[in-house]
C-alpha cells in the first residue's frame, strides 16, 4: 500500500468519526432546538467534537463559517 492510499484511508476514518461525533450533538445541527440558537452551547459542542476527533481544525472551520451568526447572537444579548 502506498502513502496516497494510507492518507485516503486515514481521511475516510476521520470523516466517519467526525460524522459520528456531530450526530451525537443535536445542538450543532437541529435548527429547531433552543440550544441551537445559543452561540455558547454550539461553540462548546464544536469544541467537544474537536477534542474527540483530535483536531482543532473542525472548530476553526466552524468559527469561520458561522462568524456572522455568532456576532449577531452576541449583539442580541
Amino acid at each position: 500500500m502506498n502513502n496516497n492510499n494510507i492518507i485516503i484511508i486515514e481521511r475516510i476514518m476521520f470523516n466517519e468519526l467526525l460524522i459520528k461525533e456531530v450526530r451525537k450533538r443535536r445542538v450543532i445541527w437541529d435548527v429547531g432546538s433552543k440550544a441551537y440558537r445559543n452561540a455558547n452551547d454550539v461553540r462548546n459542542e464544536w469544541l467537544e467534537v474537536a477534542a474527540e476527533s483530535g483536531s482543532t481544525d473542525i472548530y476553526l472551520a466552524y468559527q469561520t463559517a458561522h462568524m456572522p451568526r455568532i456576532c449577531w447572537e452576541c449583539d442580541r444579548q
